[in-house]
């Protein structure tokens, strides 16, 4: 889930550059977390007026990465470069904001890059590889990338390194429909 934007049927390539940076997070996600987690987001902070999963929500007009968030926040941030500094604020909200509790980002599972090591990493507490793809609800949007929902929460990490552990995510809640 992120920005809205309008979409033609050409083929994203995301290796490469693509145009689109956001992907519109299937509302049953949000069930599988809740059922899985626990978790029911107060705030989706990457969300527009069409596509918001928690009752309050920052769109891109809202400058998120300038607002405090609170209680149990999700994002779904814009990917490619747009990324880095959605991550950063994780960071920041989860060590100096005690309205902050938790927070489940979903993201594009490149492990290979930079700020998955130099920011992920550092702040996480769990890391989860979600086995299968997400079809994405918005047209052309099955992902051509894997997934990871990273988690950070307040009780802090109990290593120096965030745990790292797989995540079987059934088709109907990756978007897919029988």
């Amino acid at each position: 889930m992120a920005y809205e934007k309008d979409y033609d049927d050409t083929m994203l390539d995301i290796y490469k550059g693509s145009r689109a940076e956001d992907f519109r997070t299937p509302k049953a996600f949000l069930e599988f977390l809740h059922e899985e987690f626990l978790f029911n987001p107060y705030l989706d902070a990457c969300a527009s007026d069409f596509n918001y999963l928690a009752p309050t929500y920052y769109t891109k007009e809202d400058s998120c990465l300038e607002a405090e968030w609170e209680g149990p926040v999700f994002i779904n941030p814009p990917y490619g470069r747009a990324i880095v500094p959605f991550l950063e604020k994780c960071n920041e909200q989860i060590l100096k904001n005690p309205d902050t509790k938790r927070i489940m980002a979903l993201l594009p599972a490149r492990i290979d890059t930079k700020w998955f090591h130099d920011i992920v990493c550092k702040g996480a507490t769990r890391i989860y590889l979600i086995k299968g793809r997400f079809n994405f609800s918005h047209k052309g949007a099955n992902a051509p990338f894997c997934s990871m929902l990273v988690e950070y929460n307040q009780s802090g990490r109990y290593h120096d390194m965030p745990q790292i552990l797989t995540l079987d995510v059934p088709k109907e809640y990756r978007g897919w429909t029988k």
